[in-house]
């Protein structure tokens, strides 16, 4: 082990580059957890490198160094943001890691990382989602600051010299309205990480029987999660009486009042992120339900890829990036529209072990970063930054 750690010491890093994100459990399984992935799959050594709000800087110093991977921490002067110079002290600061590639998911970071290719170095845009859009549709961002992000994305797109999308549906987008080329990208899904269940439940054990149809949704209950056809599908699964409902979120105060989540069949609990995975596989239909808007479109939600590789159907809206023509295509779910599919919900049932062990196999192809199929499309990456592509 101490050789292949020396092994990468020496050679010249990919810089991960964070901008204005901020520790979270999205922060650790996609940049942390992505990075370890380069490290210890692709023997590709990554530095880490966040800039973060200046308001911020010393809690997330501490928190972000508590990940043991030496990352460097710099604040960010947001009123400097639009300053040429203020970008080349930046890829000065960036430059000292002597890393011969940038890597980064967020179109603010764009100037750094320009910066950074004149030198001739490598630039790889990680896609995570249409960002302007999610300003418009579901932030109090004014025109100027949605504009100025929409010209940073389009370049992103435009300037990297491979992209790497979350869905298809959001390269589709691009080309659709902003001329993107079909030229240097590839597809890779938001991935999970496999971990031991801590615990196993049975349908006995928390529902006193076996012969139950369990329906889960784990996740927040924000603007993004909670379309009103939550309510509705809720409304529809508890009106038969072998369905059962769970319910895994840290904002179920969201739900106080409410007497629909108050029926006897409905389980509501707040636990840890790596405690749901013992839920779900006792779960035969999950939720994933959005609002219409090109946000969702265009995304793809990190819960689909959990719901799946503990081999659950899933309940989803039409529209969510590739996810709802997907759920059809593989025979893994229904999509859901609001009380006009009610009756699709009469007639689902529990989920039989191998169908559930077909899903979980699917799902390890796709969902999985070191699948076969996901490390061919992530050697592309590795060819680029040891210089075997031009």
């Amino acid at each position: 082990m101490s050789n292949e750690v020396n092994s990468l010491k020496n050679k010249a890093p990919l810089i991960y580059l964070t901008y204005g994100d901020v520790d979270s459990p999205v922060y650790k399984t996609q940049v942390i957890g992505f990075c370890d992935f380069l490290e210890k799959q692709m023997d590709l050594p990554v530095q880490v490198i966040a800039f973060v709000s200046l308001r911020l800087y010393f809690a997330q110093k501490k928190l972000l160094k508590a990940y043991n991977k030496d990352i460097k921490v710099y604040p960010v002067i947001n009123r400097f943001q639009r300053n040429p110079m203020y970008s080349a002290f930046n890829a000065f600061l960036v430059n000292r890691s002597n890393g011969t590639s940038i890597m980064t998911r967020n179109p603010a970071a764009l100037h750094v990382c320009l910066e950074f290719q004149t030198d001739k170095k490598n630039f790889f845009y990680d896609a995570r989602g249409c960002q302007y859009k999610e300003l418009e549709e579901f932030s109090a961002a004014g025109k100027e600051e949605m504009k100025e992000m929409m010209e940073l994305e389009k370049k992103c797109f435009k300037k990297a010299d491979w992209v790497y999308s979350v869905s298809a549906s959001l390269i589709q987008y691009f080309k659709d309205n902003h001329s993107y080329k079909d030229h240097n990208h590839s597809v890779i899904p938001c991935c999970t990480v496999p971990s031991p269940l801590a615990k196993r439940w049975s349908k006995q054990e928390l529902f006193g029987r076996e012969d139950v149809t369990v329906f889960c949704y784990a996740g927040a209950l924000s603007v993004w999660n909670y379309p009103t056809s939550f309510q509705d599908l809720c409304r529809s699964i508890l009106k038969h009486e072998n369905n059962r409902l769970i319910i895994l979120s840290h904002e179920l105060d969201r739900l106080k009042g409410d007497r629909l989540y108050e029926h006897e069949h409905v389980i509501k609990r707040s636990v840890k992120s790596e405690e749901v995975a013992a839920y779900l596989e006792i779960t035969d239909h999950a939720i994933l339900l959005r609002k219409s808007a090109v946000t969702n479109q265009v995304a793809s939600p990190s819960k689909f890829g959990e719901y799946v590789m503990a081999g659950c159907h899933v309940i989803i809206s039409p529209g969510i990036g590739d996810f709802s023509e997907m759920v059809e295509l593989k025979n893994i779910g229904v999509q859901y529209r609001g009380k006009k599919d009610n009756d699709l919900i009469k007639v689902l049932g529990s989920i039989e072990e191998t169908e559930r062990n077909r899903i979980k196999r699917w799902a390890g192809e796709i969902f999985i970063r070191n699948s076969e199929l996901n490390m061919v499309k992530y050697r592309n990456l590795k060819n680029i930054h040891d210089g075997l592509v031009n």
